[in-house]
């Protein structure tokens, strides 16, 4: 079936100028509409990205816990064995 530009085309309605020119038009419209549409917004994919965000926000702060009761701990016992170190070396020295 020909489309109604070939009709109007054949029966001397329109000229080839004017079918070119509506072409151009309707190719600039369908452009410009598509500039102006927004993004599509996925929700799951923006909720899943909060949601990792917010799991790494976790896992730093975890991990800053544990690196302060790892040092907390490393200094307790650094503490202690200067202690013992000390009074290993009183013993020493007494018994000398």
């Amino acid at each position: 079936m020909a489309s109604l530009q070939d009709q109007l085309l054949k029966a001397g309605l329109a000229d080839k100028a004017s079918a070119k020119q509506a072409r151009a038009d309707k190719r600039k419209k369908q452009k410009q509409k598509n500039k102006q549409k927004q993004p599509v917004v996925d929700e799951a994919t923006i909720a899943a990205q909060q949601a990792a965000e917010e799991k790494k926000a976790r896992s730093r702060e975890l991990n800053q816990l544990q690196q302060q009761e790892r040092e907390k701990t490393l200094n307790y016992c650094a503490g202690k064995a200067a202690y013992y170190c000390k009074q290993t070396t009183a013993q020493w020295r007494n018994l000398t």
